[in-house]
């Protein structure tokens, strides 16, 4: 490493140490472990789904408390959130990442010891406390470390670890559903948990193994294997609540992130409910059934991402204004079809339900690079974890709940109508979907924040006062 000549940055406030190598293979090694981290991380979303009648027979109770299951870890992630904004700053991120992975497999090593419900929920509520820290730092690691040119692309696929996970936990719950070759069998889905649990913790051994630089909060890439480390020489005196107060006032940063949880809402109801929606409504056999399910979660998630990433690169990033409408034009879109889902028609519904996700997913790479590029580099941290804290709290949380409420509703008033059984899933779909509209109110009004600010987002570049100063002008 060779000394840098200026050590002292203009404002005074940093300097350089000296600069420090980036090992392209090292650095390639750590994001392929992270995607990894990131796929198996989510399997529990895909397991649940797919045991959902072995649960609600463990559990012994409607689908209420399945879909508050399968919606808990949410609440913790919304707790993890804020944890991990205060302690982040304060601890080494390479172990964090590591603790994280150890304490989510202890979580889900749980119900392999104990079939008590409420013990098993509040467990599964834990494990969204590590889940949380995946989400929020994978795709500010891409942004630190990854070449410039590639940024958006290793954001979008950190991010197609999310349904990857999905198909891959519905698929070690059949495979083990084979194995144990009987019905409503209790420990099929704790058995599924615990080979999630056991798949982190070798995940965990391996990143232990790195070198601290490649998890550094303070590094800065400068050109693409070569940055160095930022010290600050003034005490710290912005406290969490300061920081988020300042966040949560930059109004790009808040609309662009009320729609991203709109757009996690939608997915985590197809997720969570699209199987039991293709056996209960449209009396899809198991393997047919297993086909569409992973069609949905797999390639409409993952082609819409790549897609979503790809048309972003093309129109220079997501710091580029053309992004924004790229964003409302896929949420117009994605709004429509959800309209038109719910349908007894096998194949209408596997086609625009493939279509919503498509779309859906598509705007989430480029959503989520502008709520990282909205804020400056001293906000970054604090605001992705705050921006999961309202995915999570009002997307992906209310999800599986509440259409698991809507059905239980619409059961007790279609019973009483004599109104064909299993009809309160598709009502509970027409309602949920209906959401999407909110969502593209809410990226408009993004839209129309972002077009106000001349020029590119660029936040090593801006101070929190940027956005004010822009709009101003």
């Amino acid at each position: 490493m060779s000394e840098i000549i200026n050590p002292i940055s203009e404002d005074g406030e940093e300097d350089i140490r000296e600069y420090i190598e980036i090992n392209n293979k090292a650095r390639t090694t750590i994001y392929i472990c992270l995607i990894f981290v990131s796929t198996f991380s989510s399997c529990d979303g895909g397991i649940i789904p797919q045991q959902t009648q072995n649960i609600k027979t463990n559990f012994g109770k409607g689908d209420s408390l399945v879909g508050f299951f399968g919606s808990v870890d949410y609440i913790g992630r919304v707790i993890g959130a804020i944890i991990f904004a205060i302690i982040m700053g304060k601890m080494n991120r390479k172990i964090l990442l590591v603790l994280t992975l150890i304490f989510k497999a202890l979580t889900l090593f749980v119900p392999l010891f104990t079939d008590n419900p409420f013990i098993n929920i509040i467990s599964r509520g834990l494990s969204g406390i590590s889940q949380v820290f995946y989400t929020t730092y994978l795709p500010v690691w891409c942004d630190q470390y990854g070449k410039s040119s590639k940024k958006a692309l290793m954001v979008t696929f950190v991010q197609l670890g999310n349904p990857f996970g999905v198909i891959i936990g519905y698929g070690i719950g059949m495979i083990v559903h084979i194995i144990m070759n009987s019905e409503n069998n209790l420990i099929e889905w704790r058995i599924c948990f615990g080979i999630e649990g056991i798949i982190l913790v070798i995940c965990a051994i391996i990143i232990f193994f790195f070198k601290r630089k490649y998890f550094s909060q303070n590094f800065v890439l400068i050109d693409d294997n070569k940055g160095y480390e930022k010290i600050n020489n003034k005490k710290k005196t912005d406290s969490i609540i300061s920081n988020f107060g300042i966040i949560l006032c930059n109004k790009l940063f808040l609309f662009t992130t009320l729609s991203n949880s709109v757009a996690f809402f939608g997915m985590s109801v197809v997720q969570y409910w699209g199987e039991n929606y293709m056996e209960k409504v449209l009396k899809m056999d198991t393997t047919p059934r297993f086909i569409a399910f992973g069609s949905l979660c797999l390639l409409g998630p993952i082609l819409g991402m790549v897609f979503g990433g790809y048309i972003c690169s093309r129109l220079g990033g997501y710091d580029k204004r053309s992004s924004m409408i790229f964003i409302i034009i896929l949420s117009l879109s994605s709004s429509i079809i959800s309209c038109i889902i719910a349908h007894t028609n096998t194949v209408f519904f596997i086609i625009t339900c493939w279509s919503y996700l498509f779309l859906i997913c598509a705007s989430i790479p480029p959503e989520s690079g502008i709520i990282i590029s909205s804020l400056s580099s001293r906000l970054s941290g604090d605001g992705f974890a705050l921006s999961n804290s309202i995915l999570n709290l009002f997307g992906s949380f209310p999800a599986s709940f509440v259409f698991s409420i809507l059905s239980d509703l619409f059961e007790k008033k279609l019973e009483q109508e004599k109104i064909e059984k299993y009809e309160q899933y598709r009502y509970a779909w027409m309602i949920s979907m209906g959401y999407n509209f909110i969502g593209l109110l809410f990226i408009i009004i993004a839209g129309i924040f972002r077009f106000k600010i001349k020029g590119d987002l660029s936040k090593d570049e801006m101070n929190e006062n940027d956005f004010e100063i822009n709009e101003e002008s």
